[in-house]
């Protein structure tokens, strides 16, 4: 009879030990897909109430550097108005569970009363971390089991807030990471429609056709809303609207003087893009208004050209604007020098149509001198000449020709 009796404590036991080692089986399982500290928190309040028969409980978190922020009471998450905040330096209680990591048993200390007022003889287990506990949780009248279970619970819930940290911070930078892609691949796209828009400003041979590609790929490709281009007239300093896409019809007509339009002035006199964060919303360009708007100065240090106005909203896309300016700006560079070549070469045209020149061998009369014109004609040597060229004759005489028409003159001569 009592080989029996042992027997059956023996299998009561191993019952007891079987359950306690499902109930941790459970608790790994159900703990590791909770990663937000709360539902952790809220978790372990739960486990304490339907495992521990702790119906009175609850779960503390440390909320930055020096605040421990009660999460969770009676396996509910406690509403975050209604959540009281002790300061981890506010006692030497804290000091002593959140800092040290020790588990604080009952006393008669008047500020863990008042405290945890709800408690006959409250335990205090800190949640235990490397350096500092990542909370505490609280329960009452605990047995000599209790005690060890509770101790096992602080480790293992330190591990399970330890890789829900590791967790947040892993999707944190997946989501950076994904971020990241997406910028990636929007400047790619973006670079690739710069890059095509590229090849067809290079073929651009005229001011007017290149300032139309760049606001119209501005606004198609890049994503601004409107956009236009206002060229400076050196010697009138004044701003002459060339090109627009978005709506802005008729900026041909508009033509600004810059000593009186502060925001372009500055703008040009200082070489740097400017926005309306600077200034006001609104910009006016005469009779347009244009919201949230950046304005682009075309050219190099060494000349300016222009403006390159742009509404883009909340879109970054200035840096793209910027690359397809610099692209064109060496254009710009090509289009003048053409230009001036082709000024010059029409001028050299136009002066050469002026001059007229003889070339070749001229049928001359081997008696009389005069010349045979392509007509066939014989024409004097002076008609001749002053019909083929810009030169024309005044007649006077030679001293072998006084002496022979007029030799009473050439004693004279000499």
């Amino acid at each position: 009879m009592p080989q029996e009796n042992e027997c059956n404590a023996i299998y009561d036991l191993y019952q007891e030990v079987y359950e306690e080692l499902s109930d941790i089986k459970h608790l790994v399982y159900s703990s590791i897909r909770l990663v937000n500290p709360e539902s952790l928190a809220v978790f372990l309040s739960k486990l304490l109430c339907e495992k521990m028969d702790q119906k009175n409980n609850e779960v503390w978190i440390v909320s930055g550097q020096n605040n421990v922020i009660q999460t969770a009471f009676n396996g509910m998450l406690v509403p975050i108005i209604k959540r009281r905040v002790i300061g981890i330096e506010s006692s030497e209680m804290m000091t002593h569970v959140i800092k040290k990591q020790l588990v604080r048993w009952p006393s008669n200390d008047d500020i863990e009363k008042s405290l945890f007022p709800a408690y006959k003889l409250p335990f205090i287990f800190p949640i235990k971390a490397d350096s500092m506990a990542f909370g505490f949780y609280v329960i009452d009248k605990v047995t000599e089991r209790d005690i060890s279970v509770a101790q096992f619970l602080s480790q293992f819930y330190g591990m399970i807030f330890s890789i829900s940290n590791l967790h947040e911070k892993v999707m944190e930078q997946k989501n950076e990471l994904n971020e990241l892609t997406e910028l990636l691949f929007y400047q790619n796209s973006n670079l690739a429609a710069l890059h095509h828009i590229g090849l067809e400003v290079a073929k651009s041979i005229d001011l007017k056709e290149l300032c139309k590609i760049i606001t119209s790929t501005t606004v198609e490709k890049l994503g601004a809303h409107k956009a236009a281009i206002l060229l400076l007239d050196d010697e009138s300093r004044r701003l002459n609207g060339i090109s627009q896409n978005g709506g802005l019809t008729g900026i041909e007509n508009v033509s600004l003087d810059i000593e009186f339009e502060v925001v372009f002035k500055h703008a040009l006199t200082r070489g740097r893009i400017i926005n309306w964060k600077d200034y006001t919303r609104t910009l006016r360009i005469g009779s347009y208004s244009i919201e949230e708007w950046v304005i682009f100065p075309m050219g190099n240090k060494n000349k300016l050209r222009g403006v390159l106005v742009a509404s883009v909203g909340k879109k970054d896309i200035s840096d793209l604007i910027a690359i397809l300016l610099n692209h064109a700006d060496l254009m710009f560079e090509n289009i003048i020098l053409f230009e001036k070549l082709k000024k010059s070469n029409t001028e050299l045209q136009e002066a050469l149509s002026h001059v007229k020149t003889l070339r070749g061998l001229l049928p001359i009369c081997a008696n009389c001198k005069k010349i045979r014109d392509e007509k066939g004609y014989w024409n004097k040597v002076e008609s001749y000449i002053k019909d083929h060229t810009d030169a024309d004759f005044t007649h006077g005489i030679c001293p072998e020709c006084i002496k022979k028409l007029y030799p009473e003159l050439s004693q004279f001569k000499d």
